[in-house]
């Protein structure tokens, strides 16, 4: 190995280690000794963009550009860059520049699928991503990508199948005693003991857990492995179902067959009353601690239950979180107290409702909006109305059957569907969607006038 490879070697490691700021540092020295060395050129680009300094980025793009003009990737890197800043032309053209120097480069094809995907395109990603797997039928990242944009536009055949690569199940059941002992379910055979378990979120795992409501009806017996903080309200809604919220306390004779609940729409999307049931809640809460939260409450005035935030896998606000000043500009001058259901610190969002907008606020201190599921379940139920972006509190709402309004981005999850006001899952909740990236301005002028027509009603 010579020395410049080995130096590249030891960027790289820190790159894979995300010491972007190290790099560039490291490189800027390497780079005056072998100023056409231009592996290095395209690696600062790149640790450029992962620190969001997109201008400095794109010029040492271009520079590499100079030193070679035919590389599919640096166009690549180009499209994912205009991607990270909107500009969707520019993104467009030079993810289709990389395609037409490499017709077989199938990180390209995701990606540009992914653009697609981001403004909306659902049909046009989905032949982008199909022609990414011509190429490489084995990518995770391609047939995750697909099953999202099929399951959106309904086409749950297809999409429940192309959404078993969410993760690699196979491999996480042989590594289970309990669950390799016995096969998966496959929806045929109903007079059996079925044991689900849990996987992903708080949200997703109440959402997937609505097919119990007709799945208790077909199934002999049912045992399901649930995050601890949903235990007691689902006891208490399923009577007839066994919840664990570990493994350890279920035998290998205790079940027959077992399920991920995230199969559960592959498994029976194809039965007739898949989706007849959506018109009555299927949780249910805890009415002596509703009784005593009504106690606290003035009945001349509507109650509005509020989340605003939503958080990604590193706890950081992602973009379907809403600005608090909307919920503010929604209220102000309405008879109404506001409720946080926002769990979390939100003391300076509630301080801007009360000092800016004048809002009244109760707060309820003692219920842990993150831990105790049942105080907030009882807390949406006093509620007259909440106000949700897309988070857990939505799916958890819509359960208990309380009227819900939810601010949707561009490109929801799947089980919003890419259209219509109205959800497949949960009647009572209504879909206020956004029609350009980062804009709420239509959705929250369409939800403004609905409001203004609650408010109409009597109390």
């Amino acid at each position: 190995m010579n020395l410049i490879q080995a130096e590249i070697n030891k960027l790289l490691d820190l790159f894979n280690q995300g010491l972007f700021g190290e790099v560039l540092r490291k490189s800027g020295h390497l780079i005056k000794e072998f100023p056409a060395e231009k592996f290095i050129v395209k690696l600062q680009g790149v640790c450029h963009m992962e620190l969001n300094e997109f201008s400095l980025a794109e010029k040492k793009f271009k520079e590499f550009l100079v030193l070679d003009e035919n590389d599919p990737e640096i166009f690549n890197n180009l499209g994912i860059l205009f991607h990270r800043q909107f500009q969707y032309q520019k993104s467009l053209t030079n993810f289709r520049k990389a395609i037409s120097l490499d017709k077989n480069y199938f990180n390209a094809f995701n990606n540009l699928g992914s653009l697609f995907r981001d403004f909306g395109l659902f049909n046009e990603a989905i032949k982008t991503y199909k022609d990414g797997l011509v190429i490489n039928q084995q990518n995770v990242e391609l047939h995750q990508n697909l099953s999202h944009c099929l399951l959106i536009t309904g086409q749950f055949e297809e999409g429940s199948q192309e959404y078993n690569w969410r993760w690699p199940i196979s491999q996480i059941i042989e590594k289970n005693s309990l669950l390799n002992s016995k096969k998966m379910w496959d929806g045929k055979n109903t007079n059996v003991r079925l044991l689900l378990w849990r996987e992903q979120g708080l949200g997703d795992e109440i959402f997937f857990l609505n097919f119990l409501r007709n799945l208790r009806k077909k199934i002999k017996k049912i045992k399901v492995i649930i995050d601890r903080r949903l235990k007691t309200i689902y006891e208490n809604s399923f009577p007839e179902i066994t919840f664990y919220t570990e493994q350890k306390n279920i035998l290998k004779d205790d079940f027959d067959f077992h399920l991920p609940i995230g199969n559960l729409i592959a498994t029976l999307h194809h039965h007739q009353d898949f989706l007849n049931y959506k018109s009555f809640p299927y949780l249910f809460s805890d009415k002596n601690k509703v009784n005593s939260l009504k106690a606290e409450l003035p009945k001349e005035k509507k109650i509005i239950g509020i989340a605003w935030k939503t958080l990604n896998e590193a706890g950081e606000i992602d973009s379907k979180s809403i600005d608090i000043s909307i919920f503010g500009e929604l209220f102000k001058d309405k008879n109404c107290i506001i409720v946080p259901l926002q769990y979390g610190d939100v003391e300076s969002d509630l301080e801007a409702l009360r000092n800016i907008f004048g809002l009244e606020i109760l707060e309820f201190p003692s219920i842990c909006r993150w831990s105790d599921i049942d105080g907030l379940a009882a807390l949406i139920d006093v509620c007259d109305l909440v106000i949700s972006s897309s988070n857990s509190i939505v799916h958890l709402a819509g359960a208990l059957g309380k009227p819900t309004k939810v601010f949707l981005p561009l490109v929801p999850s799947f089980w919003w569907l890419d259209e219509g006001k109205k959800t497949a899952w949960y009647d009572s909740v209504q879909l206020y969607r956004q029609k350009e990236l980062e804009s709420w301005s239509e959705p929250y002028y369409d939800m403004k006038s609905d409001i203004e027509n609650f408010f109409d009603t009597d109390v």
